[in-house]
């Protein structure tokens, strides 16, 4: 079964390549139901590198059960991501940004300083946001550069789950990552020669001019106050990762962890014991749903 085939079975609308739309089970615009006024009203999922759409629908699926009156919108990143230009990868998530502004949940504020889109939704838009891995974190700062001329926004509400991520992108955790996608021999070791000398001119280019590693840029630019228009210092953050993870050293998560203390209120910690890379909800179904709860009402 093809992916187009899977997602439109799942409920969701194909907007573009590795881009799903499902629109609320339950329509709660006149916020007449008292738990809908703490739903999230869009849900944001960012999976990792080269996840299977059936992956992915497992997270949507318990969305589902929580939050049926969200907007859900999945985006997927493929292996062919990491080698696009910065401007590529941000104009191949305009259908996100076009729903959002659909939705009402952001609109662009021009050098005149009026609004170019009419108040017409009075909804308080509520955004909950999941990243997986550095695939996911990758395609999530490329949505904080399309969104840069969005200023103005609709939001009462948000929060980021960072799930096995994010990592300090070493040399072996990439390759390795590459590795277990990448299956036609040949391609893969084509792959890797060029990891090792893009690592070694990366490292070159920070000695003699401190230009900052790829992945030391991602860590840092997601640590901003508002490289999302809609984010506050008080919106809660929460990672979840694994002493056991192959790919993403659990140092590297607290360390980031311990980093966005500095900048928002609001950081939770939530390591596991025995599960593995992007394993968490799995090992421990029960717990991982509990703590997505718990991050979300404390963003209400």
């Amino acid at each position: 079964m093809t992916d187009s085939k899977l997602a439109r079975e799942a409920g969701f609308n194909v907007l573009g390549q590795g881009i799903y739309l499902k629109r609320p089970l339950s329509n709660d615009d006149t916020q007449t139901q008292e738990e809908g006024k703490t739903h999230p009203t869009v849900i944001l999922l960012f999976g990792w590198m080269g996840a299977r759409l059936p992956h992915l629908l497992k997270y949507t699926q318990g969305y589902e059960k929580l939050y049926p009156s969200a907007t859900v919108i999945v985006v997927r990143c493929e292996p062919a991501s990491f080698w696009k230009p910065k401007w590529m990868l941000s104009a191949a998530l305009r259908p996100v940004v076009e729903v959002l502004e659909a939705l009402g949940c952001i609109t662009v504020t021009p050098s005149n300083g009026n609004n170019v889109t009419p108040a017409t939704n009075k909804t308080k838009h509520r955004i909950l946001i999941q990243v997986f891995s550095n695939g996911g974190c990758l395609q999530l700062t490329a949505l904080g550069r399309a969104l840069i001329q969005y200023q103005r926004t609709n939001v009462s509400a948000s929060a980021i789950i960072f799930d096995s991520c994010p990592g300090i992108g070493s040399l072996s955790s990439t390759t390795q990552a590459f590795s277990s996608i990448i299956r036609f021999f040949p391609l893969r070791a084509l792959v890797l020669l060029y990891m090792y000398a893009l690592y070694l001119l990366m490292n070159i280019r920070k000695r003699l001019f401190g230009v900052p590693m790829y992945w030391e840029a991602m860590r840092t630019l997601i640590n901003q106050p508002r490289f999302l228009p809609w984010l506050q210092k008080s919106s809660p953050r929460l990672y979840i990762y694994s002493t056991t993870d192959d790919l993403i050293p659990w140092q590297d998560v607290e360390s980031h962890a311990n980093d966005a203390k500095r900048m928002y209120s609001n950081v939770t910690k939530e390591k596991f014991e025995g599960s593995m890379h992007v394993a968490h909800l799995k090992h421990d179904p029960d717990r991982y749903w509990r703590i997505v709860q718990d991050v979300w009402n404390a963003a209400c």
